[in-house]
């Protein structure tokens, strides 16, 4: 009992924690932002040296699963520190936001300049990565 009251607090820490700084707020822009774009399926929004990518949760990009359940294996070689339990129990993302962090990650410009937030706005909530 005593763990799960610790689990809850943690949460909550972290929960006030985010809420304190601008991500929920910029997030809910970037999404906003998206789904209003005529002619695209996603936004990108820097402020100071954070960039915010967002997905439209109207209009996915082809070969985005629409319900948002597309999801593949972490790779260990890039999150070692996640995947410590063994190649049978890996932690699960969606396919396309990996694809899009791995395609930046290999960028020198965006790896060494600025933070990055993917999000998705889809039916059942908000994806943030």
């Amino acid at each position: 009992m005593e763990s799960e009251a610790s689990s809850f607090e943690s949460s909550e820490t972290l929960a006030a924690f985010v809420a304190s700084t601008p991500l929920l707020e910029e997030s809910w822009k970037a999404c906003g932002v998206a789904d209003a774009s005529m002619d695209s399926h996603f936004a990108v929004i820097k402020v100071g040296g954070t960039a915010y990518v967002a997905f439209s949760g109207i209009k996915l990009a082809a070969g985005v699963d629409q319900s948002c359940r597309n999801l593949v294996p972490l790779p260990d070689e890039l999150f070692s520190g996640l995947c410590m339990d063994g190649p049978d129990n890996l932690p699960m993302v969606h396919a396309g936001l990996l694809h899009l962090f791995l395609s930046v990650y290999t960028d020198n410009f965006f790896r060494n300049q600025v933070s990055i937030m993917v999000m998705n706005n889809c039916a059942d909530g908000q994806i943030l990565s």
